[in-house]
């Protein structure tokens, strides 16, 4: 039997809550998106999120692996410019999406 694509919602948001039991949607909106996007700077993902400068540098801190992050993503100085932090996953921020991507069927 096919699950119903709310369950597969509830599904994901679960994956999430297990990182970050208080996770806001633009943090899990960025995880995706690095996901989707290897590389992907914090100037990129300003945009693409609609947030601001400063509130993608907390989502982007959160993620990542320094001490008080989540260890799911590795920040880097974009090659282009220094100023621009770049992200990849962690292999643990690889195995929550590939949970996330279990559920859907991708």
């Amino acid at each position: 039997m096919a699950v119903a694509p709310l369950t597969k919602a509830v599904l994901v948001s679960e994956e999430f809550r297990k990182l970050d039991p208080e996770m806001p949607a633009q943090m899990a909106l960025a995880l995706l998106s690095i996901a989707h996007k290897p590389g992907l700077g914090q100037r990129e993902a300003m945009k693409l999120i609609g947030v601001s400068k400063s509130a993608i540098s907390r989502v982007f801190s959160r993620l990542s692996d320094l001490p008080d992050g989540l260890g799911t993503i590795r920040m880097q100085e974009s090659p282009i410019d220094r100023r621009n932090k770049v992200a990849t996953l962690t292999p643990a921020g690889q195995r929550i999406v590939s949970s996330i991507e279990r559920i859907v069927g991708g």
